[in-house]
């Protein structure tokens, strides 16, 4: 309250001794009551003192319990005369001492108590708190009935918003903008405040930035305000920790959903990986989760090489770069690969691909980490060719890896190697042949304990050299040659018919890349 209202309010009693017009309109936040000669330790700027006097002796006392309260901030000194020395004077030098520092000197009568003063002083205080209460609890009740209503996260921040007067607006993992309110982010601000992994609370010039983690510590988004002291209204960081937990619970609906989503898609996964899957089985499956199995299909396989971002980051952005309007895809991570089925007219690969090199300019700062590899099939037009283009993405994918670039997208029908004409085989068929060949050395080294298979693929990557391949395998010429006939009875194959040497390679390749079983 300033000293002015103070005074003008007569059932105070307050007397204006020393005070220019405009010190009386300094504002006092607390009335402190004090007769300690030292009050130093107890004050706070803004206080007005209230004293008897009784610290006083004489008058340089007065020189110094003034010189105190200006140093420590007062805005004003209350002389009670109930008390002093001479009833209704004030002590000697308190007065010159105040005019002297510009300290507003006041008065009060001997029949009036320090009480009203100090409720006086605490009234518009207790106002402003009780105010701010009833603010805080309006904003929590509107903020749990927008998420109650099924407004989402976006209703959440414009209740902030409304509240606080701040742009704002949530990231999600891969750095998208999943809600805004206020004035939009712009690319440029969005990359200079994100960061997939980042936790704890940062300020980034006019820019909050608060993560929303879940239970396990995995970052769930960010929460982004754009601001600066001037408009960081009183009651708004507590208002974000509010915030952040609606947040929160709405993003962890969003990730179970997506989860069970995912759940079903591995089922598919798992029936285009098996041997024994019908296509009636890979039908329903489709349909069931909103496919259309009359439409074609590209399998996507795909991986991002940095092992430092989280599975569901890599499966948000390679989904992200493969969204289309005409295109439904169904995603799910398994194992190190992410696979994502385009079912849909607009499901061609070519499309995709160059889709995908243009949208990932959105991701630049986590490519910087790591690069996105692609491997895409062909459209499968029959639900009996998707085992089929699951197998010839996956072979795809690992071409990508041994080319350049940040993004790999490797689509197209051309056979470029035997990895290449195998994967376009069925999963069964390549089984067999590897079976039929290599079998009788599988099981001739689980019953000695040898290593015939691992000699093979030697002597063969060596092109028969006798000296270069024992050197590798680290055995005698003579030790080789004594596997190598061996190898040749148990086929009965020779290793010196170019025919037979790569009928076994091609065996040990089915052997080394299989399509794997994958368990549902």
């Amino acid at each position: 309250m300033r000293l002015r209202e103070l005074v003008r309010r007569g059932e105070l009693g307050l007397r204006v001794v020393a005070a220019d017009e405009e010190d009386l309109d300094r504002v006092a936040t607390r009335a402190y009551v004090t007769d300690l000669p030292d009050p130093s330790r107890y004050l706070s700027p803004g206080d007005l003192v209230l004293t008897s006097c009784l610290w006083h002796r004489e008058p340089a006392d007065s020189e110094r319990f003034v010189r105190i309260l200006t140093d420590y901030g007062a805005v004003g000194v209350v002389a009670g005369l109930a008390a002093v020395p001479v009833p209704g004077q004030l002590p000697g030098g308190l007065l010159e001492a105040c005019r002297r520092a510009g300290l507003p000197l006041l008065t009060l009568g001997a029949d009036t108590s320090f009480g009203p003063i100090c409720e006086a002083v605490l009234a518009p205080r207790l106002a402003d708190e009780m105010a701010s209460v009833r603010r805080a609890a309006d904003f929590h009740r509107r903020l749990v009935e927008a998420v109650t209503q099924g407004s989402s996260i976006l209703g959440a921040l414009t209740v902030f918003h409304e509240e606080f007067a701040v742009n704002c607006w949530v990231l999600t993992p891969t750095g998208e903008v999943a809600a805004a309110v206020g004035l939009p982010p712009s690319a440029s601000e969005v990359a200079s405040v994100w960061e997939y992994d980042r936790l704890p609370a940062a300020d980034h010039g006019i820019h909050r930035v608060w993560a929303v983690p879940c239970a396990d510590g995995r970052l769930r988004g960010q929460l982004v305000c754009r601001t600066d002291s001037g408009d960081w209204r009183a009651g708004a960081p507590e208002a974000v920790h509010a915030l952040l937990g609606v947040i929160g619970l709405e993003l962890d609906r969003t990730e179970r959903r997506r989860g069970a989503e995912q759940e079903r898609v591995r089922g598919l996964v798992a029936a285009l990986g098996s041997d024994a899957a019908a296509p009636g089985e890979i039908s329903a499956h489709l349909r069931m989760l909103g496919a259309d199995p009359r439409l074609p299909t590209v399998v996507v396989a795909a991986r991002m090489s940095s092992p430092a971002i989280p599975e569901q980051v890599s499966l948000a952005v390679i989904g992200s770069l493969l969204t289309g309007p005409d295109r439904l895809l169904l995603a799910c991570v398994h194992g190190s690969e992410v696979f994502v089925l385009v079912n849909g007219e607009d499901a061609h690969p070519g499309r995709l691909a160059a889709a995908a090199q243009a949208a990932a300019v959105r991701y630049a700062p986590l490519l910087r980490r790591g690069r996105l590899l692609l491997g895409l099939s062909e459209p499968a037009t029959m639900v009996s060719q998707l085992s089929l283009s699951f197998a010839m993405a996956r072979e795809r994918l690992r071409s990508a890896e041994g080319r350049p670039g940040t993004v790999v997208a490797v689509h197209g029908s051309k056979i470029e190697s035997h990895g290449s004409l195998l994967s376009a085989l069925p999963a069964r068929l390549r089984g067999s042949f590897r079976d039929q060949l290599l079998k009788p050395l599988i099981d001739y080294d689980a019953l000695h304990g040898s290593d015939l298979l691992k000699t093979l693929g030697s002597f063969l990557d060596a092109c028969g050299s006798w000296q270069r391949s024992a050197e590798e395998l680290h055995i005698h010429v003579n030790t080789l040659r004594y596997r190598v006939q061996r190898i040749e009875e148990l086929t009965g194959r020779s290793m010196s018919s170019m025919h037979d040497r790569v009928d076994l390679y091609l065996a040990l390749n089915c052997l080394s890349e299989p399509v794997p079983e994958i368990t549902r």
